[in-house]
C-alpha cells in the first residue's frame, strides 16, 4: 500500500487536534498535573508516526518524480510529508511547553 502521503495529512490533523484541545483546555484549571504538556507530546508522535511511514515509502520509492500513468508525483509527496511532519511536530511541541510555563 503506497502512503507516500501520510505525513503530510496525519502533522495538520495533529496539530488542529492540538490547538483546539489547549483552547479548550485554557480556561479549566486543570490543576497541577501537565496534561497539556502530555498530550501535544502524544499528538507529536502521531504526527511523527506519519512522518517516519512517509519517509519509509520515499526510501523504497524507485519510480520517477511523477509517474508517466498518473503523473503523480510520489517521490515528492513522500519527502514533503517526512519535512512537514517533522516541521508541524515541533509546533506541537512549543504549543505544549505553554502548559510547563503558564499554570
Amino acid at each position: 500500500m503506497s502512503l507516500h502521503w501520510l505525513g503530510i495529512a496525519t502533522g495538520p490533523i495533529a496539530w488542529a487536534l492540538s490547538t483546539q484541545i489547549n483552547y479548550a483546555l485554557a480556561g479549566t484549571g486543570h490543576g497541577s498535573f501537565p496534561t497539556i504538556p502530555i498530550i501535544a507530546v502524544v499528538l507529536a508522535v502521531i504526527a511523527l508516526g506519519g512522518g517516519v511511514a512517509s519517509w519509509g515509502n520515499w526510501r523504497r520509492s524507485s519510480e520517477p518524480v511523477a509517474t508517466p500513468a498518473t503523473g503523480i508525483p510520489r517521490i515528492f509527496l513522500a519527502g514533503l510529508g517526512s519535512l512537514s511532519a517533522v516541521l508541524f511536530a515541533a509546533v506541537i511541541l512549543l504549543q505544549g511547553t505553554a502548559g510547563l510555563i503558564i499554570q
